[in-house]
């Protein structure tokens, strides 16, 4: 919410009123970032969905954010967010449990 009220002090120019339409996707981002921090608390059943809805949304709100700042590098901060959702997706869907075997082989009952 702070950013969006600092936002409104931004000159009505190019620049400000890119940045002042960076705010909204800028937020979704970091919010699916932070929930993707969360998923162990969905239930199992529900994470594919979760996972797949995450993904739409940094598509979407990343191409909001390059389409703004179109025929210009996307600053620094926003590029940090749009690469640290997707790092967090990539995360979320690689965790899990690993079993190691540290014998030569695994002999299993019937």
């Amino acid at each position: 919410m702070e950013a969006a009220r600092v936002s409104a002090a931004l000159p009505a120019d190019g620049d400000g009123d890119r940045w002042r339409a960076s705010i909204a996707p800028a937020m979704n981002l970091h919010a699916v970032t932070m929930a993707l921090g969360e998923l162990e608390r969905v239930e199992p059943d529900g994470r594919a969905l979760a996972l797949d809805l995450a993904e739409v949304q940094i598509r979407r709100e990343s191409k909001a954010l390059f389409e703004l700042w179109s025929g210009e590098a996307l600053p620094p901060h926003l590029m940090e967010l749009a690469d640290d959702s997707l790092l967090a997706l990539d995360l979320a869907r690689s965790c899990g449990d690993e079993w190691v075997l540290t014998i030569p082989w695994l002999q299993v009952p019937d």
